[in-house]
């Protein structure tokens, strides 16, 4: 079975401009902040923190994925701003990546269970 989700999210002011419509498997990967053991051509849902928004994009990228979400963990309804890393070349990134809020994460995060 199929389920469609539609949620607010800010893309980040790196990467591949997202389109209108991102469609795929989805699968959380945990925190994206070392590489991925395992192929992923999906969608990949990554925790917020422990490092920085690019390097999720990064690993996210090389794994495979198709695109990137990154949830808040925090209730906050905010839409973070994503930058690049001055040290990292932000054009190196060609999938999207986005920012979702807490509150949809979490939605996200029932589904999938």
């Amino acid at each position: 079975s199929t389920t469609s989700l539609v949620f607010k999210e800010k893309a980040a002011l790196f990467g591949k401009e997202p389109p209108f419509h991102v469609r795929g498997n989805l699968k959380y990967l945990g925190s994206g902040c070392e590489p991925l053991e395992e192929k992923w051509n999906g969608i990949a849902l990554f925790q917020r923190g422990s490092c920085t928004f690019w390097m999720k994009g990064y690993h996210g990228m090389r794994a495979g994925a198709s695109a990137v979400i990154i949830g808040n963990h925090f209730s906050s309804s905010a839409l973070i701003t994503m930058h690049a890393p001055p040290e990292k070349d932000a054009d190196v990134l060609d999938i999207p990546i986005v920012f979702v809020k807490g509150e949809d994460n979490r939605q996200i995060q029932v589904l999938l269970n």
